[in-house]
């Protein structure tokens, strides 16, 4: 299955959408609103748990969106 990030502020499973490229959200219109990104407030950097290898950060859309190792986070 591969590594599961959980969202710390809501405990929601989140996500790589598979049309995305590394630092490039393709997720947009409907997709938002059935995919929301995992939204993270400007200037600051995600962190990760214990067991997370991969570099977590943020890529830039209309707003800031999170991500891991590149790839753009949704959440259900």
């Amino acid at each position: 299955m591969g590594t599961i990030l959980v969202a710390a502020s809501n405990g929601h499973t989140v996500y790589r959408f598979n049309s995305d490229t590394p630092g490039v959200s393709n997720c947009k219109g409907g997709c938002i609103s059935a995919w929301p990104p995992l939204s993270v407030s400007a200037g600051t950097t995600p962190t990760g748990g214990t067991g997370v290898t991969g570099q977590l950060g943020t890529i830039t859309r209309d707003d800031t969106n999170g991500n891991y190792t590149g790839w753009s986070l949704v959440k259900p």
